[in-house]
């Protein structure tokens, strides 16, 4: 086992259990660690009490190049994240960890940060729904649907809207067109601007026109294209 993988496997442990025992990081219990490794990044979530410290752990985590360039090493730093994601009690902190998140760009982001669109913050609701939205992925518009469709924030459902347009999928693209009959202005604006984006196309606020133009037999192969510039 690589030694990253070790020191983030004790990390998802101890987090588990709580447990106070002999570790690699009780080396920093009486210490002030400097966050200059992946080990002294971890070692700060773990032990460091101080917000300032464990927004630089965080922030250092969240550059893949102190990771080595490791695959393996990235998705598993994100499953840490995630958990800190549901722990920590400063909502930009968390903020702080979805972007990081974004940043390692690991296929497991999109579990790791879907817990954070029930945030009880309104702030950390729309920061997931914009990095969900980055991700591209399919999971993500599953993610997003919900929240634009019924999340008590106005703010959080526009961003909602936004993100989805970052989608180029069949089920993004009909989550924005019923979003074009809600009764706030406002969505039905951002989810009309949304599905340009996607298709390209603008049919104003015909529902018909979009729907059949969502239902086209080649729809997603062309909405990626346009998502990916190639024409």
């Amino acid at each position: 086992m690589r030694p990253l993988a070790r020191i983030v496997s004790a990390v998802v442990v101890l987090s588990a259990l709580g447990c106070g025992a002999s570790t690699y990081f009780t080396r920093f219990r009486d210490t002030t660690p400097t966050v200059d490794s992946p080990q002294a990044a971890l070692a700060a979530i773990r032990e460091s009490r101080d917000p300032g410290l464990r927004r630089a752990a965080f922030e250092y985590l969240g550059d893949p190049r102190h990771l080595g360039g490791e695959a393996g090493d990235r998705d598993e730093v994100t499953s840490i994240l995630g958990l800190a994601l549901q722990s920590e009690t400063e909502p930009q902190t968390r903020i702080l960890v979805l972007e990081s998140m974004t940043r390692l760009g690991s296929p497991k982001r999109v579990e790791a940060m879907s817990p954070a669109v029930t945030d009880k913050e309104p702030a950390v609701r729309a920061a997931a729904c914009r990095h969900l939205g980055r991700t591209g992925s399919p999971e993500a518009a599953a993610k997003l649907e919900p929240v634009l469709v019924s999340d008590s924030s106005l703010d959080v459902r526009l961003a909602a809207a936004d993100a989805l347009a970052n989608i180029p999928t069949q089920q993004a693209a009909l989550s924005l067109l019923a979003g074009l009959e809600d009764s706030d202005v406002a969505i039905r604006y951002r989810c009309r601007q949304s599905l340009k984006q996607i298709t390209g196309k603008d049919y104003s606020g015909s529902v018909g026109e979009w729907r059949q133009e969502i239902q086209t037999v080649n729809f997603e192969e062309l909405a990626k294209k346009r998502h990916f510039g190639m024409f």
